[in-house]
This record gives C-alpha cells, sequence and structure tokens, in this order.
C-alpha cells in the first residue's frame, strides 16, 4: 500500500508540470520566461513559456501573461528586420497548455501566435500600439503612471 501510495504521489507530481513547446532555439528573459521564434513565408510564429506565482488562480492572467511576452518578443524581432506587425489581443493567441502547481501556487502557461508583417502607415501601428496600451491598462498589467509615459512617449514620436 504505501509502495503504491509513493508512486501515485510521483506520478501527480511529475503531471502537474507543464513543458515548454518551442518553435526554434529558445530565449530566455530575465524574468525566468522563455520564448522562441520561427520565420514563416509573411511573418513570424513566436511560441512563449510564462510562469507566475498566483496565490488564487486565475487563468486569464497567465494567458494575458503570456501574450504580452510573445507581444513583446514580437515588436523587438519586428522592430530590428525592419517590419511592423499587428499585436493580437489575449482572446487571440493560442493557449497550449496551461497548469498551476498545487504546491507552489506557480501558473505555467505556454502559447504561440504567427504574426504577418504589416506594411501599414505609421499612424496606423500608432493606433494600434496606442490600442494595446489602452488593453494592458484595462486588464491591470499597466499602473497609471506607466500607461501614461507610455502613452506621452508613443505620441511624441
Amino acid at each position: 500500500m504505501r509502495k503504491l501510495l509513493s508512486v501515485s504521489l510521483v506520478a501527480l507530481l511529475v503531471g502537474c508540470s507543464t513543458k515548454p513547446s518551442h518553435v526554434g532555439e529558445p530565449v530566455h528573459t530575465k524574468d525566468g520566461d522563455e520564448f522562441s521564434i520561427q520565420q514563416v513565408e509573411n511573418g513570424f510564429t513566436v511560441a512563449g513559456h510564462y510562469s507566475e506565482y498566483q496565490f488564487v488562480r486565475s487563468s486569464r492572467d497567465g494567458f494575458a501573461g503570456c501574450t504580452n511576452l510573445i507581444n513583446n518578443a514580437a515588436k523587438e524581432y519586428a522592430a530590428n528586420n525592419g517590419e511592423s506587425v499587428s499585436l493580437p489581443k489575449w482572446e487571440d493567441v493560442t493557449v497550449i497548455d496551461h497548469g498551476r502547481d498545487i504546491i507552489t501556487a506557480v501558473m505555467n502557461v505556454n502559447c504561440e501566435y504567427t504574426y504577418e508583417y504589416t506594411n501599414a502607415s505609421k499612424s496606423t501601428s500608432k493606433v494600434s500600439d496606442l490600442n494595446s496600451l489602452v488593453d494592458l491598462y484595462e486588464r491591470g498589467l499597466l499602473t497609471e503612471s506607466e500607461f501614461s509615459k507610455a502613452k506621452s512617449k508613443l505620441l511624441e514620436n
């Protein structure tokens, strides 16, 4: 009986962790999250692995965090290549898997999105960026001062 209980406990703990699902070489962020990028015909795919401590489980917060991770990676990648992309909201991103470890209360989310390059004018890009900022602010991912600073910086350029 003891052996069966031990094996069951190990199986339960192994089943609690989600593994990153990458499309290319993983890049680690300073926060300990990971993302990878793979070029496709008219753009690129970004896959991310996002983790955060959650005393009270909130899948939506995890999904939004993973979306923020891959959107930041996509903006930087596109800018480095002289391109621009439209950024999706968290509802549009594919969540590959997610789970919360019941012992450590860490939520892990694996998500992915294929970004297509846009040939939009700079003003259209500003509108998209401003809409993204408003979305982040409304979801509580930006404080009022962070939102004001980012909005001012965006409108100055």
